[in-house]
């Protein structure tokens, strides 16, 4: 997929991997100590050649952000020791910020987000989630948002780079597109139900890969113009439903948030002097809020 024309200097990728080709089953994405490492291995590696064919066709340099569970899935794939100079990886949790850690603080152009999923309890769409199974639903402002929505409002209203690209399954591209229509996108697969799908050939997608490169070596998208949904100068309301009644109270411990119901936290975010600001609170939050759900392990 090489192509001397590279439209992007710098473009920052963020690698999740429940929507690469072929990815369908937790062991694959969440491999317990019984199991084969095998289909982990190779659903990291196809990942890594997702990644990779966008970096040829499109950057002059990429920052990666493994994205996935404990985000140095990457590194195992061996990334780094093919990388080029101007590759860089950033491996590894916690980290401010989460699946777009480094965009905030870097020099970027464009974002690219590969290997996403749906967003938790959405209709036919594979291992979908909202950043763990704890997480039911989360709603900014009254608009149900996942990990893949999160993530292109950060980079285009919270850092101002516009997300030119995104790959998953036509459920998460369904997602993204209601947010942003002149969004380019892969579908790696077509969602049959929460682990199962019609998976294209790896040729298939790559050729989609191409297709969708060539497209943006032509022309990138503008960023998202500011949703109505999202009004400046006045506070915003997160509404955070969970499974159960337990991890409930356990996100109810975030400091002055309000228990709406038996599974519903909600909690404002402040008006802040910029958007800008106010998303990146509002994405941060959220990160702190899954985040805690981790205690209940704990119990």
């Amino acid at each position: 997929m090489k192509n001397p024309i590279k439209p992007i200097k710098n473009l920052y990728i963020s690698a999740d991997l429940e929507g690469v080709a072929g990815v369908t089953h937790p062991s694959q994405v969440f491999p317990k100590p019984t199991d084969s490492l095998a289909p982990y291995q190779q659903a990291v590696n196809q990942l890594a050649t997702e990644v990779g064919w966008v970096i040829d066709a499109l950057a002059t340099n990429a920052t990666v952000n493994d994205s996935h569970a404990h985000m140095t899935n990457l590194f195992r794939a061996g990334v780094l020791d093919c990388a080029e100079a101007g590759v860089s990886l950033i491996s590894g949790k916690p980290k401010p910020y989460g699946m777009m850690a480094g965009l905030f603080e870097g020099n970027f152009d464009a974002v690219a987000l590969i290997g996403y999923h749906a967003k938790a309890n959405s209709l036919k769409a594979v291992l979908c989630h909202s950043f763990n199974d704890a997480v039911a639903n989360i709603q900014l402002n009254g608009v149900s948002l996942g990990e893949a929505g999160f993530s292109l409002l950060f980079a285009e209203i919270g850092c101002g780079v516009p997300v030119v690209l995104a790959s998953g399954d036509d459920a998460l591209v369904s997602e993204l597109k209601a947010l942003k229509p002149s969004l380019i996108t892969v579908t790696t697969k077509e969602a049959i139900g929460w682990s199962c799908a019609n998976c294209f050939s790896v040729a298939k997608v790559q050729a989609s890969y191409v297709e969708a490169c060539s497209q943006l070596q032509e022309t990138l998208p503008t960023k998202l113009l500011l949703p109505t949904w999202l009004p400046t100068h006045t506070p915003w309301s997160i509404s955070f439903s969970v499974q159960t009644p337990l991890l409930a109270d356990i996100a109810a411990l975030i400091p002055n948030s309000t228990r709406t119901d038996g599974l519903t936290v909600r909690w404002e975010v402040p008006a802040l002097p910029s958007i800008a600001e106010q998303m990146r609170w509002a994405y941060q939050s959220i990160q702190c809020a899954y985040s805690l759900l981790g205690y209940a392990n704990t119990l």
